[in-house]
């Protein structure tokens, strides 16, 4: 099965190929260095090949998107609008990937209630509308992985390198949410290309915990202190976006119509630290 890949640069398209590859798909990747040269030859080459098209590409730092509301529209949702018109695959379908910061209020939310609060939220709810007319499955997701590229730093890379180096650094206690290992995301992300659902679905772990919580785990479970490590509040913070504080996600949908049992958030945290150790 031949499985084509837009945004195969970034941290998720990097594992997600890795990972396809390994299980016998036939990855073709598409970023933004060769955009132009591989539209031509997608046209040429695989029109009657391509299964399914996976749209990883995202514009992901909230205060960015804040500061940049033309390149997030662009990045988010304009895209795969753009990227449909640019070639002649007919028959195909798309995984494109959306946000839990989607949402708003108190959660876990079902599908049916986004209400996002920043720019990023919003590009991304528009994304969904624009993907939701071609043949498609939405996945709201959020996941924790070790970035694989040197000057992309994910969450855990901060977060890692602050309690390595004994740097002074503020946890939430007031956000929570349900991420996913990122290892496990592409184990469900196959599923759903063997299994081709359309809809939208939330996609992550079955419970949830605080950003501040994860912190002191992550920490924990890695052997390093504490000692510099701040819990607060993200009112009290200077971020540019506002941010949604509970972002936890109803994924029982998902796990009923792709009949799955997703993992615990404390198994995510493990196979997490793992990587780092």
């Amino acid at each position: 099965m031949a499985v084509l890949i837009l945004g195969s640069e970034g941290v998720l398209g990097s594992y997600l190929a890795k990972y396809l590859k390994s299980n016998n798909f036939e990855v073709i990747s598409l970023n933004r260095l060769n955009y132009s040269e591989k539209i031509e030859e997608l046209n040429k080459n695989y029109l009657s090949k391509i299964e399914t098209i996976i749209n990883c590409v995202a514009l992901t730092d909230v205060d960015e998107c804040e500061k940049n509301v033309k390149k997030s529209f662009q990045s988010n949702s304009l895209f795969i609008k753009k990227f449909f018109e640019e070639i002649n695959i007919k028959s195909y379908h798309l995984i494109n990937f959306s946000s839990d910061q989607v949402y708003s209020g108190n959660g876990p939310h079902k599908e049916k209630n986004p209400l996002p609060i920043n720019v990023y939220g919003i590009t991304k709810l528009l994304g969904e509308e624009y993907a939701s007319n071609f043949p498609s499955t939405i996945l709201r997701i959020n996941y924790l992985a070790k970035s694989p590229k040197i000057i992309k730093k994910s969450f855990s890379d901060w977060l890692f390198y602050s309690l390595k180096n004994s740097k002074s650094i503020t946890l939430f206690e007031d956000i929570f949410f349900n991420p996913l290992y990122v290892d496990d995301l592409c184990r469900f992300i196959k599923i759903v290309i063997l299994n081709p659902i359309h809809g939208i679905y939330n996609l992550g772990s079955k419970d949830y915990i605080s950003k501040a919580d994860f912190g002191i785990r992550f920490a924990k479970e890695l052997g390093l202190s504490t000692k510099y490590v701040k819990i607060g509040k993200s009112l009290d913070s200077k971020l540019k976006a506002k941010r949604p504080f509970d972002m936890r996600m109803d994924v029982s949908l998902f796990e009923q119509t792709f009949s799955q049992n997703l993992p615990c958030l404390f198994d995510a945290i493990k196979k997490l630290t793992n990587d780092y150790l």
